[in-house]
């Protein structure tokens, strides 16, 4: 449905016209906020703010990103698809491929995350860039003004924003950035033209001088405004030199158009008004669509005489083949139109709709539909291609049209499904549930009809959708146990794509961002069971429920289950196609694999997983595999290994963390706890708490909390340590959290026992109950510490450690350790120093005296 033609012309900088004004003094002007983090240029319609900024970028060659704004573009996530584009087509190959699938994420509250990676990349490039948003007056999302503000304060040095506008800018940063000196502000009387710009240009546009009082009444009248100008001029070609104008207006900008638009129209001849009233209604346009919406042939040479007039026409392509109206001019002639004939302004549009349906232009036949209210037609259309906007995530888009419908119109049954489907997605759910009240009692009404049964079918899988967000559990189970319908195998609903970029299900919406518990898990049984009966284990809602399973389950240590799941899923081959189900499936099998110590099997997995996603598309799904291999490196006890993998997927202790690679700087956190950089472990992880509990995103949360207690642990930090555990246990204690604690080992159980011992945690007998039954776990595990006489518990050392222990007893160097055991002489150190850590020594003979005391060599 993406036109490459509106892709184009949306980010292609202004043609320059054959003629235009030497303006040192600005161009220089809008040079200087290079030196700005942002400028904001903001004057009435009219003003030349377009073309001069496209006339600085040709005269200095400027490396630039140009994006052109329209109402469509309020959807946050169109907005950010074309600030995409816009720097992919001349600035960053292929960054459609890496950023597009976290756009798509159906959680828009990962927008920030987004515009992190967004600004990664920016870092990148190698050049001073422009950036240009150019008739950001259209823009109204607050969602957008504050992805805009927060893109502005983090932007790269070499990276300066500039922002064209109608108005001044709704940004709540204004005040800072002109305190910091970062942002320069080219307001409308900057751009006033002179009595000497005009007498050249009089020159140009008539072909002679006008008399030097013209020139001052007209500068005067227009406050120097360039399309009041430009009409004036045109009027005096028309007028024959009369001047009448100069005496008969005044007034603001809008005033003054309307009285010249007026004036230049009145003087072109019946044909060209005709063609001007009919073609007015389209955003862009090229002969082609002229001629087709005309039924004229000669529609090319028009367009030349209109651009010959200098004002009222902008080309939007270096070949000349598509343009569009000022924007000014554009209104005047639609105003026309609705006023002379509000039947031709009807019929034009609905013309409009059909001529774009057959272009495949879906977005522009629905807007002018609703503009003809062939409302009939836009729903029809909606209901056609919704699976692509869904695909797209561009879900604001969907609801800005629904609500150009009359408030009476009565939506087809399954677009109303559609509607309350789209509603829950972004977390409204009174709206989704009362809409689908409404569908399920026009259902009703329907009886034994024959789409009756089919409808039902559709209702069920909304509520179904619609339950994992909202969690009404109670609801959904009444309902479930009264269907008895086959439910459509073509249902969007059944075939949506629930995760676009998380690593694990349990990470999104629909897996409840780790809020899995026994309830959750029977619902999702009983889904199945349901399901499968309607022959949809093939579908991916069936697919993901089964993954999110996986993964509660396994949270829970329901390991039984887990595998079952698990080996359900490795029955049906499709979930290899989608990278959301792949990419989890394959993570979780991993982590029982890591869980019985099988490195070299969970590496293989993770291997030949990224060997299935060798195509540039799915490179951030590959940076959550690669994470999981610097995380086995590390088991391994390879440090170096592990610090070099996650360098080449960019994340290191320099980069700024995103909730989208969390898993990734999470990785990262273990890596520099290991290597004892503990306060910059606890930044990083500081940072991902605070996206997380933003994002209510319990189970990162949790992980987090968890390894900041074991960090600010080593750090000595006992009491604090105690504490966060605490705070980890509260925040999961009610969905049955096991594995985020008992995978960490003894180190969790060191810190259980001292909370157990807590004079408060005495008297709350649940949790005291929910902790020893973590610490059964770990003893039937062997994840317990070993004791000093003194009963001064420490962490128990790995198989590796106890090798270099044992050769060390042995009385053997360094090096000699580093060559039996085929690592580096750095990683043997590393693995002493871990050694002394856990011991509480400092030296090779205090090691060895300790070792002895706990009988550690014995048997080895």
């Amino acid at each position: 449905m993406e036109s490459s033609i509106l892709l184009k012309t949306k980010v292609s900088k202004p043609m320059i016209r054959n003629y235009t004004i030497d303006r040192p003094e600005w161009i220089h002007r809008v040079e200087q906020g290079m030196n700005f983090r942002i400028n904001m240029i903001y004057a009435p319609a009219g003003s030349g703010k377009s073309t001069l900024l496209g006339q600085w970028l040709y005269e200095k060659k400027q490396p630039y990103a140009w994006l052109s704004l329209d109402e469509r573009d309020n959807d946050p996530r169109r907005f950010w698809r074309y600030m995409i584009y816009s720097l992919s087509c001349y600035m960053i190959p292929d960054l459609e491929e890496r950023l597009l699938p976290l756009l798509s994420n159906s959680s828009m509250n990962s927008i920030t995350s987004f515009i992190d990676m967004f600004i990664h990349e920016l870092y990148q490039v190698q050049t001073p860039l422009a950036m240009i948003l150019d008739d950001y007056h259209f823009i109204t999302s607050s969602d957008i003004h504050k992805g805009i503000c927060y893109l502005i304060d983090y932007l790269p040095p070499h990276i300066h924003l500039y922002i064209s506008s109608r108005h001044t800018l709704p940004f709540v940063h204004i005040g800072k950035w002109l305190v910091r000196q970062q942002l320069n502000i080219i307001a409308a009387g900057e751009m006033a033209f002179s009595e000497e710009e005009v007498a050249i240009l009089c020159q140009h546009t008539i072909g002679y001088s006008l008399p030097v009082e013209i020139i001052h009444k007209l500068v005067q009248q227009t406050e120097g405004w360039i399309a009041g100008i430009q009409l004036a001029l045109i009027s005096f070609q028309q007028d024959e030199g009369q001047y009448r104008f100069s005496l008969d207006f005044n007034g603001k900008h809008r005033n003054i158009a309307d009285y010249l638009f007026y004036e230049v129209w009145s003087g072109f001849d019946e044909e060209l008004q005709s063609f001007l009233v009919q073609t007015s209604i389209l955003k862009r346009m090229n002969a082609e669509l002229c001629n087709q919406l005309t039924g004229l042939q000669d529609s090319q040479c028009k367009l030349h005489r209109l651009q010959q007039l200098t004002l009222f026409l902008i080309p939007l392509d270096e070949e000349g083949e598509w343009y569009r109206y000022h924007h000014l001019f554009a209104e005047f002639v639609q105003n026309v139109l609705r006023q002379s004939s509000y039947t031709r302004w009807i019929s034009g549009h609905q013309k409009a709709s059909q001529i774009y349906i057959e272009r495949q232009w879906i977005e522009e036949a629905i807007d002018h539909s609703l503009i003809a209210c062939n409302y009939e037609q836009a729903a029809q259309l909606i209901d056609n291609h919704v699976e692509e906007w869904l695909s797209k995530g561009e879900l604001d888009t969907l609801l800005h049209w629904f609500q150009l419908f009359p408030d009476d119109y009565e939506f087809t049954i399954a677009l109303c499904l559609i509607h309350a489907f789209v509603l829950g997605i972004v977390d409204r759910f009174e709206e989704s549930i009362a809409l689908l009240k409404r569908c399920e009692q026009r259902i009703q009404a329907l009886s034994s009809s024959e789409k009756y049964s089919n409808y039902l079918g559709i209702l069920f899988l909304v509520k179904t959708n619609i339950l994992f967000a909202s969690r009404d559990f109670d609801e959904w189970f009444a309902f479930m146990h009264s269907i008895q319908q086959q439910i459509p195998q073509n249902s969007v609903f059944f075939h949506f794509n629930y995760n676009k970029n998380e690593p694990f299900v349990r990470n999104t919406a629909f897996g409840l961002k780790g809020l899995l518990s026994q309830k959750t898990a029977h619902v999702s049984a009983e889904m199945i069971r349901i399901l499968h009966q309607q022959h949809g284990e093939n579908s991916l809602l069936v697919q993901y429920i089964m993954q999110a399973v996986v993964e509660g389950s396994y949270e829970r240590n329901d390991l039984n289950t887990c595998s079952y799941w698990i080996q359900k899923i490795s029955k049906n081959d499709n979930y290899r196609i989608v990278p959301g189900l792949l990419v989890p499936f394959r993570l979780m099998t991993v982590k029982l694999k890591l869980k019985e110590k099988q490195y070299i099997t969970a590496r293989t997995i993770l291997e030949n997983t990224l060997q299935l996603l060798e195509d540039p598309q799915y490179h951030n799904w590959r940076k959550h595999l690669y994470a999981f291999i610097a995380w086995i490196d590390l088991l391994e006890g390879n440090i170096e290994q592990s610090i070099h993998v996650l360098d080449s997927i960019s994340i290191t202790s320099k980069q700024r963390v995103s909730l989208d690679q969390s898993l990734s700087f999470i990785i990262l956190a273990r890596v520099l706890i290991a290597n004892k950089e503990y306060n910059t472990a606890l930044e990083i992880l500081s940072s991902i708490r605070f996206l997380a509990e933003n994002e209510h995103s319990t189970n990162i949360e949790c992980s987090v909390i968890v390894l900041q207690s074991i960090c600010t642990y080593r750090k000595g930090q006992i009491d604090t340590a105690v504490l966060l555990l605490q705070q980890a246990i509260e925040l999961v204690m009610s969905f049955d959290y096991v594995r985020t604690f008992v995978d960490e080992g003894a180190v969790i159980y060191i810190l259980l026992q001292k909370l157990s011992r807590k004079k408060h945690i005495i008297n709350q007998p649940a949790m005291l109950k929910y902790m020893t039954s973590l610490l059964t776990i770990l003893e039937v595990e062997g994840k317990t510490p070993l004791s000093f006489a003194d009963n001064h518990l420490i962490e128990a050392l790995t198989p590796k450690e106890l090798d270099v222990l044992k050769l060390i007893h042995q009385g053997h160097s360094n090096q000699q350790i580093a060559d039996q055991l085929g690592l580096t002489i750095g990683t043997i150190k590393v693995y002493i120093n871990r050694i002394y850590n856990k011991l509480g020594v400092t030296s090779r003979v205090q090691a060895l005296l300790k070792s002895q005391e706990l009988e550690l060599l014995s048997g080895l």
